[in-house]
């Protein structure tokens, strides 16, 4: 109905996010902590521009990534990304899920992707899962093959959104929070 179109229409013109400034320096972790609904997935959507900011800049390697003409797919490259739904792809195994990203980004072989991916995935200790598929996985387990798949990358930054939220209490301490490349 018409009512309901104007209250969906309404929520988009919703300002979410304003006067947000900060910084991250290398090596740094940072946390963001809020209620539900407060903004914080959208903020970290904004800092890759998966969601598009109307206003401010986005300064990422010492470059305003907002900016016309910037190659985002190429920033994206050194900006990883776990999301709170995984977006795993169902027909691939783990290992696929992982070195696909590799091989599809960096443009390595299958084997080396493989390699690496395998590396990964043991780094948040899924390498005996490697051949299941998303559907034969626990979400915890589906969650840490996103963080594999952000890792194997090797980007600059990794923005984690509730990276530990399917976790298992006892798993948590488990994922790694820094890496080096």
């Amino acid at each position: 109905t018409r009512k309901e179109s104007s209250a969906a229409s309404d929520v988009y013109k919703r300002q979410v996010l304003k006067g947000v400034n900060f910084r991250v320096r290398e090596g740094e972790l940072v946390s963001i902590i809020g209620p539900s609904g407060s903004g914080k997935s959208s903020m970290l959507r904004c800092c890759n521009l998966l969601e598009q900011p109307t206003g401010g800049q986005i300064v990422f390697d010492g470059h305003d990534i907002t900016r016309e003409g910037v190659n985002i797919n190429r920033v994206r490259q050194d900006m990883g990304m776990v999301f709170q739904q995984f977006n795993l792809y169902p027909h691939l195994t783990a290992l696929g899920n992982v070195a696909l990203a590799l091989r599809c980004v960096k443009k390595l072989g299958k084997a080396e992707a493989h390699e690496q991916a395998m590396a990964a995935l043991e780094q948040v200790g899924l390498a005996h899962k490697a051949q299941a598929h998303p559907a034969q996985l626990s979400g915890g387990q589906q969650q840490r093959v996103g963080i594999a798949r952000a890792v194997a990358l090797k980007p600059k930054i990794i923005l984690f959104d509730e990276p530990t939220s399917a976790l298992d209490p006892e798993l948590v301490s488990s994922v790694p929070v820094s890496y080096t490349h």
